[in-house]
């Protein structure tokens, strides 16, 4: 009878260490990757950097989220959400200085090309697709005495407005993570944004931006 009993408890043992690595298997394959992002938007146009309130070299902030699934292991896709803030100058007609926001629904494929430093490094590049709207636009151009006054988009006669601000993007990075002991990794990517199709406001700046990308990913 004790035998019986030992047997069933090694067998319930040996069945809750093979789950536990499995549901461990399982957990390497998700990942919740935070990032927080500058991006640089050109400005179009002429330039006269000497007056008061140009943008010269604008870079805004940024915040996304990124559900990642390991469909191989070096290849990962995933999807989530991106909230970006803008601004730049645009001398095409007026002079006008411009504000905006941009949210995106995210779908990356993410590929580990090659470890160093004893694997705490991993190199890798993601390609995306980014489909989303701007809104919150804000343009303003400037009275006789040089000071900034927000325009009316829908009133005012501004180049090209439209009320159709949707748009799709595509995205290229390329970064490391690093491994931080006990913390985790965090990684660096450096990215660009080519803007497929064009809204009215890529009469007033480029249809490519670029910036950094700062990320935390959580794995479960």
């Amino acid at each position: 009878m004790k035998t019986t009993i030992i047997k069933i408890r090694f067998l319930l043992l040996l069945f809750a260490v093979i789950g536990a690595i499995h549901i461990s298997a399982q957990e390497k394959k998700h990942n919740l990757i935070f990032s927080g992002i500058l991006a640089h938007y050109f400005n179009v146009g002429k330039t006269t950097e000497y007056m008061k309130g140009f943008y010269s070299y604008p870079v805004d902030p940024g915040i996304e989220a990124i559900y990642m699934y390991s469909i191989l292991p070096q290849v990962k896709v995933g999807t989530g959400i991106n909230l970006q803030t803008g601004r730049n100058m645009s001398w095409e007609r007026d002079l006008l200085r411009f504000h905006y926001k941009e949210v995106s629904i995210p779908l990356q494929a993410r590929v580990d090309l090659f470890r160093f430093f004893k694997k705490s490094m991993n190199w890798f590049f993601t390609i995306g697709y980014y489909p989303g709207k701007s809104f919150d636009i804000k343009a303003e151009d400037t009275d006789s005495g040089g000071d900034w006054n927000n325009r009316d988009l829908a009133t005012t006669d501004i180049e090209k407005y439209s009320t159709d601000n949707f748009f799709t993007d595509l995205y290229f990075d390329l970064g490391f993570t690093q491994e931080i002991g006990h913390w985790g990794e965090i990684s660096i990517s450096p990215f660009v944004d080519f803007r497929q199709n064009t809204t009215w406001m890529e009469y007033h700046k480029d249809k490519l931006h670029y910036g950094i990308k700062i990320s935390y990913p959580l794995k479960f």
